[in-house]
C-alpha cells in the first residue's frame, strides 16, 4: 500500500458548479476571501532528496508537511486511485519465481510464459529495422536530433554507409537525412557505490533510407573508445545496441519525471494561490492535473530510495538519478511540442508514429482548448482584466523561467493550457506507461549493463554476463509490469473523462465536438495499425488517461 506514506487526513479542495471570471462574480468579497485563504493553505516547499548522506535538491513544489488544504488534495487523490495498477501481478510473479534462466534464450522462453498475463515486448526485437523503428515509437524523445555538422570520424568507407544508407555520409548531412541519439553524459551519473552495473556514454546514428525506413548506422561507445556499425561481428554490434538501449532507458525513465511531473509542480501551487474554484479554467485545469503532487511524493519514495529496484538495476541507481533531476532541472523548458520538433529538426522523417500521433493530439487539444476560452473571453480585454489568470502566470514564471508572465492574447494563453494539457496526458504516457513495459526487455534492452565492455572488437561476448543479477529478476519484471495497466474507470481515458466533469452549459457543445474529434482519431489510429505486428496504439485517445495517474 502507498498510504503509509502520506499522513492520513479525509478531504479536498471541493470544485464550484458555477464559474465567473474574477471581475464577473456577483460574489467577488467571498470568492476573495476564500482565494485568499487558500493562498496561505498552499505554500512552497522546496524539495530535497536524501540519499546516501548527500542530499538534492530538485525543484519547488506543495509543502505538504504542515497540514492545510495541499495535504488534504494529496490524500484525497491517493484514495481515489488506490485501485489502479496491474491485477495479473501476482500470476506474473508467479512464473518469474519458477524460470530457471540459463542461457540467452530462456529469456525468450520466460516472456513466451508470460504473454498469458502480458505481451511479449516490443524491445525483446533487436533486428535493425525494430531497433531503428523504436526511435521513431516507443523510444522516440527528445534526445534524438538532426545532424547538422558530423563533428567525429565514424570509420566507414563510403560504400558501407550507402549499402545501410543508400547514400554517403556528406550527401545525408547536407540534405538533413542523418539524425544522432546522444547520450554523452550518461555515465557522469553512474551508481559509484556500485561500479559493477552501469550506464555507458554512447552516441547512436540513424538514416533515412530511399525506402523511407530508419536504420542504425553506427554506434560510438565513449567508454571503451570503439564505434561499431552494422558490418561488425554479430556479437559485437549486438553489444553496440545494448548500450545504447541502456543508456536510453536511464534518460527516459527521469526525463519523464523532469517534463510531465517536476516542472509542472509549481505550476499548480500557483493556481491553487491565484485562481479560484469559481473560476472556469480552475475546473479544466484540475481536472488534468490530478496526481501530479501525490506521485511525486510515491515516486521518491518506491523509485528513488536506496536499495529498492530502481536503485537495484538502473545504471544510474537511486543517487545518479537524484543528480539528474538536480542537474536537469534548472533549465528544463516549458517548450510546446511542436517547437520541439522543429528544435530537434525531426519534422520531416518519414513514418515517425510518435511525432504524427502527437501532434495530432496537440492540434485536437489546442482545438478544444481555444473553443473553451473564446466562451469566457470574446475579446482581449477579458483576459487582460482576469486579475487571477494574470497573477497566475506572473506567480509561475518565477518558478518556470519561460513560462508566460502575462497573458496578452486568448491564443497565447490557449498554447500554455494545452503545453500543460499535452504534457500530464500524451507527453507522459508516451513515456511512461504501458510504453515501460515495451521499452524494458531483456536480454538486450535492461536499464544496466553488468560486466565491463571489451576493450577491442572481436571478442569473446558472453551476454549472460552483462545480465542483472538473477536474484533481481523478478523485481524488474515486476517493476515494468506494474506499467502495464488497465483502464478500469469509463471516466479514465481521454475521450470519456469530460464527462465525469461539471464544465457548466455553456461548454456543451465544445466537449462534444471534442470527444467526437477524438473518437475519429482512435479509429485513424485503428487503421492505421491494423495489420502491423507491433502496432504503435500508445497514444489512442482512448488509451490515454487525462492525468499523470496511469
Amino acid at each position: 500500500s502507498i498510504f503509509y506514506l502520506l499522513p492520513a487526513v479525509t478531504s479536498a479542495r471541493l470544485i464550484e458548479s458555477n464559474f465567473y471570471l474574477p471581475q464577473d462574480d456577483p460574489r467577488k468579497k467571498k470568492r476573495s476571501r476564500k482565494l485568499e485563504k487558500s493562498s496561505k493553505e498552499f505554500k512552497y516547499a522546496m524539495r530535497k532528496l536524501e540519499l546516501n548522506d548527500v542530499t538534492y535538491r530538485l525543484n519547488y513544489g506543495p509543502d505538504l508537511d504542515s497540514g492545510g488544504e495541499a495535504q488534504q488534495l494529496v490524500i484525497h487523490t491517493a484514495i481515489k486511485n488506490r485501485g489502479n495498477g496491474n491485477n495479473d501481478i501476482d500470476g506474473i510473479d508467479k512464473i518469474t519465481s519458477r524460470v530457471r534462466i540459463k542461457t540467452i534464450d530462456d529469456y525468450d522462453t520466460m516472456y513466451a510464459r508470460l504473454k498469458r498475463y502480458i505481451p511479449i515486448p516490443y524491445s525483446q526485437d533487436i533486428s535493425d529495422a525494430a531497433f531503428g523503428e523504436d526511435r521513431l515509437t516507443i523510444k522516440g524523445h527528445h534526445r534524438l536530433l538532426r545532424v547538422t555538422d558530423l563533428d567525429i570520424d565514424l570509420s566507414l568507407h563510403e560504400s558501407k554507409v550507402v549499402g545501410v544508407c543508400d547514400n554517403s555520409l556528406e550527401a545525408m548531412v547536407a540534405t538533413g537525412k542523418l539524425y544522432k541519439e546522444d547520450y554523452a553524459f550518461a555515465s557522469k551519473y553512474n551508481d559509484k557505490r556500485r561500479p559493477q552495473k552501469y550506464t555507458p556514454s554512447v552516441i547512436g546514428y540513424f538514416c533515412v533510407t530511399k525506402e523511407e525506413k530508419f536504420m542504425p548506422l553506427a554506434i560510438n561507445v565513449l567508454d571503451n573508445g570503439l564505434i561499431y556499425s552494422p558490418y561488425d561481428e554479430e556479437q559485437d554490434w549486438l553489444l553496440a545496441k545494448m548500450s545504447l538501449n541502456t543508456a536510453g532507458i536511464n534518460v527516459q525513465m527521469f526525463d519523464h519525471f523532469v517534463h510531465s511531473h517536476l516542472l509542472l509542480e509549481p505550476i499548480r501551487v500557483a493556481l491553487h494561490r491565484q485562481i479560484s474554484t469559481r473560476h472556469p479554467l480552475y475546473n479544466l485545469m484540475e481536472h488534468h492535473f490530478t496526481g501530479i503532487f501525490v506521485l511525486t511524493r510515491i515516486g521518491f519514495k518506491l523509485l528513488l530510495s536506496s536499495d529498492l529496484t530502481v536503485d537495484n538495476i538502473f545504471g544510474w541507481g537511486a543517487s545518479g538519478a537524484a543528480k539528474y533531476l538536480e542537474d536537469e532541472l534548472p533549465t528544463a523548458p516549458f517548450t510546446g511540442y511542436k517547437q520541439q520538433i522543429k528544435l530537434q529538426g525531426l519534422d520531416d522523417i518519414p513514418n515517425f508514429k510518435l511525432r504524427d500521433d502527437g501532434i495530432t493530439m496537440w492540434d485536437a487539444l489546442e482545438s478544444f482548448v481555444t473553443g473553451f476560452l473564446i466562451i469566457y473571453y470574446p475579446d482581449t480585454s477579458s483576459l487582460i482584466y482576469d486579475n487571477e489568470i494574470q497573477n497566475w502566470a506572473a506567480e509561475s514564471c518565477k518558478y518556470q523561467s519561460d513560462f508566460p508572465c502575462s497573458f496578452e492574447s486568448v491564443p497565447q494563453l490557449a498554447q500554455t493550457i494545452v503545453n500543460i494539457i499535452f504534457r500530464i496526458s500524451v507527453l507522459h504516457h508516451a513515456w511512461n506507461s504501458d510504453v515501460t513495459w515495451h521499452v524494458n526487455a531483456y536480454p538486450y534492452s535492461i536499464a544496466s549493463m553488468n560486466h565491463p565492455l571489451p576493450t577491442r572488437k572481436g571478442s569473446i561476448i558472453n551476454f549472460m554476463d552483462y545480465m542483472h543479477p538473477l536474484s533481481d529478476l523478478q523485481d524488474s519484471v515486476r517493476l515494468y509490469a506494474r506499467f502495464y495497466r488497465p483502464m478500469d474507470s469509463k471516466y479514465t481515458t481521454l475521450i470519456d473523462s469530460y464527462n465525469d466533469c461539471n464544465f457548466g452549459r455553456k461548454l456543451r457543445k465544445v466537449v462534444s465536438r471534442h470527444q467526437n474529434k477524438l473518437r475519429k482519431i482512435d479509429l485513424n489510429i485503428n487503421n492505421r495499425e491494423r495489420q502491423n505486428k507491433r502496432p504503435f496504439e500508445f497514444l489512442k485517445p482512448s488509451r490515454l488517461p487525462h492525468s499523470a495517474w496511469v
